[in-house]
């Protein structure tokens, strides 16, 4: 873990990472070659918000290697889950459907708060439950959220 946001950063626009369970860790990163047309419905409806509530990941990410060496059979089975999430992502954006891709952003959400259960602030819910009527999906950003909420919101 910890090369995700690495990878984001170095390879620009929208990809898929993957990587073995194995050592030396080898990184293959898929582009996605969407058209120019949906990259622009994207921008238009994908947004960040800050939610004024920061948090430090160090706590959670150890209470996630804990659980993970635990070889808790949620945990193991979550991971799983999160890396067959992201082959759906990549095919909600390959066949351009904001609505599939605001639903994988919601499963993304529910994954990542079992993973790290106390993830999600409670004014951030309030927060995130008075967007929900505007927009398809939602979660916080990164490990430690940063701060950060992002939505896809509905088309007009």
């Amino acid at each position: 873990g910890g090369w995700q946001d690495q990878a984001g950063g170095l390879f620009g626009g929208v990809k898929l990472a993957r990587s073995a369970a194995q050592l030396p860790l080898r990184v293959e990163v898929e582009q996605l070659s969407l058209t120019q047309d949906f990259l622009s419905v994207l921008q238009q409806h994908l947004l960040l918000v800050y939610t004024g509530k920061t948090r430090l990941a160090r706590n959670l990410l150890q209470d996630v290697v804990r659980s993970w060496y635990a070889r808790f059979p949620s945990i193991l089975q979550n991971a799983k889950q999160l890396v067959t999430s992201e082959e759906e992502c990549g095919e909600a954006c390959r066949k351009r459907s904001l609505v599939r891709l605001g639903e994988c952003m919601d499963t993304y959400w529910q994954q990542k708060k079992l993973m790290a259960p106390g993830c999600e602030p409670v004014a951030v819910r309030s927060m995130m439950n008075a967007l929900q009527p505007l927009s398809l999906g939602q979660s916080l950003a990164g490990a430690g959220g940063g701060g950060f909420l992002f939505l896809l919101t509905h088309e007009l």
